[in-house]
């Protein structure tokens, strides 16, 4: 059956207002408090944080902080191709290193897990003996982590003059990618954030346009927050076993200091599970220089996030405007940068004012200097423009009412080279073959035969596979009519 599954402020704010003239705001009620700013052509998100001032003639500031806690620096770790060593290795071994999410230097603060991101190959999550299924995956982002987007096919290299790709063949991969990650993921929301599947830079150009906001590989540019760097080719350090063995340092990659508002990113495709293993013992010590150095039990200066919140953070931070009146802090973000929490700096508030976190934030008091967290509004489920309409065993599939057909997958299992043929039947009985060819050996992948995005959408009222016992499932993906980011 089917299913259905004001102008631009700088990257730090600063307004500094006397209450006896404040800005100009209507106001609603009699005590003249300002009312909340309506939300321009509803895009804008609209943060209010109210507090009993107690002192009419106090002069307060307001500013921005860089990152989520007024954390100095962020680190993210990276997994490359959805190893099942992210659930059963990486993730417990961050779960147990802490930082807070108070500020440096205030105690007190609720205790926060480390967390990364795990780079996902669409065709390959499935959940063999070497990669993992999207529910282990979604076991993953439960915990905190994010879906990085690696590619569907993991195609395309600089090396090899046969591996190139046509702009057609790079937008058929994000196209699909991005489908397939925001139907499984546990938000339903795509990624916004890539990992370039063998460092291919030939993706770039057109990441913004499928909703990719940063993108990673090795050899790409360091991205201080504070002079920025291109948020389309971050560089991370280089763990594989294979070449990090090589180092005689444990924090190799590393400044000997890790500077104010610095991001710095690790990556490897797998740690190994043995804790004698010298690559286990290498990945704890590293793990442990971080956590006991820079985490709750030192300095707790270290925001560690997938790579995609910290961008998401930044832009969020980049398109933020702060008005700031007697007992009232109202945050605007431009609503398409507004999927991040953010974090306000208060000064010279006085120490009388009594104040209450905002409902799923946090609020930290030093003096007269009071940090305000505003949790990330809901993100709203991604109303892709195409998506799976029907799944089933390999074999026929059959609609009452025409599809706007875009592509099918199937899953390949067994090992073995596999013939196969796809056949649509459109509404007046027309036949179209979209394949007729051999599959390579395989197992568990999940191949796709598609017509979009290069072609228009078919309309079918059938689906046809050749029946092989090395084609187990199906899944029939249509377009909507109005639908798409």
């Amino acid at each position: 059956m089917p299913r259905s599954k004001v102008s631009k402020g700088p990257d730090i704010l600063k307004f500094k207002i006397g209450i006896a003239c404040a800005f100009a705001l209507t106001c609603l009620n009699s005590g003249g408090v300002p009312s909340a700013i309506p939300a321009r052509q509803n895009k804008e998100v609209v943060h209010e944080f109210r507090w009993n001032a107690i002192d009419k003639a106090s002069v307060s500031e307001a500013k921005i902080c860089p990152l989520l806690f007024d954390k100095t620096w962020a680190y993210s770790l990276e997994i490359d191709d959805g190893p099942v060593s992210a659930l059963a290795v990486t993730q417990p071994l961050l779960a147990t290193r802490f930082f807070t999410d108070a500020p440096p230097g205030i105690k007190g603060g609720k205790r926060l897990p480390f967390v990364g991101g795990i780079a996902v190959i669409a065709k390959s999550a499935s959940g063999n003996s070497s990669t993992l299924s999207w529910d282990q995956i979604r076991t993953l982002e439960a915990a905190g982590w994010e879906v990085l987007n690696h590619g569907y096919w993991h195609a395309g290299n600089s090396w090899e003059p046969k591996a190139a790709m046509s702009e057609a063949q790079v937008e058929n991969e994000l196209y699909w990618s991005q489908a397939v990650m925001a139907a499984e993921s546990l938000t339903h929301r795509q990624p916004t954030h890539m990992v370039y599947p063998n460092g291919y830079m030939a993706y770039k150009p057109f990441l913004e346009k499928y909703g990719i906001r940063s993108a990673s590989r090795v050899a790409g540019k360091k991205f201080n927050m504070s002079f920025g760097g291109d948020k389309l080719d971050i560089d991370r350090n280089y763990l594989d076993e294979s070449v990090w063995s090589k180092a005689e340092d444990v924090l190799v990659g590393f400044p000997d200091k890790v500077g104010d508002e610095q991001f710095m990113i690790d990556f490897t495709h797998g740690m190994d599970a043995d804790p004698e293993s010298a690559n286990h013992k290498r990945w704890v010590k590293r793990l442990d220089a971080l956590s006991n150095s820079y985490g709750e039990k030192n300095y707790d200066n270290i925001w560690c996030a997938p790579t995609s919140a910290v961008i998401r953070y930044r832009e969020a931070a980049r398109h933020a405007f702060i008005r700031l009146g007697h007992g009232l802090l109202q945050v605007r973000v431009e609503a398409e940068y507004a999927d991040s929490p953010i974090t306000i700096q208060l000064l010279d508030i006085p120490e009388s004012d009594k104040m209450t976190a905002p409902s799923g934030g946090s609020l930290y008091r030093k003096g007269t200097t009071v940090w305000v967290t505003f949790p990330a509004p809901p993100r709203s489920e991604f109303k892709p423009k195409v998506k799976c309409v029907f799944s089933c065993p390999s074999g026929v599939a059959e609609f009452e009412q025409p599809i706007r057909f875009a592509g099918v997958r199937v899953y390949q299992t067994g090992g073995k080279a596999i013939p196969v043929k796809v056949q649509l039947i459109g509404v007046n009985g027309g036949i179209m073959t979209l394949t007729d060819e051999t599959l390579a050996p395989a197992w568990g992948v999940w191949q796709l035969f598609s017509l979009s995005p290069m072609r228009p959408p078919m309309y079918v009222k059938e689906v046809r596979v050749s029946p092989n016992p090395g084609l187990t499932k199906m899944e029939v993906w249509a377009e909507s009519e109005g639908g798409g980011r």
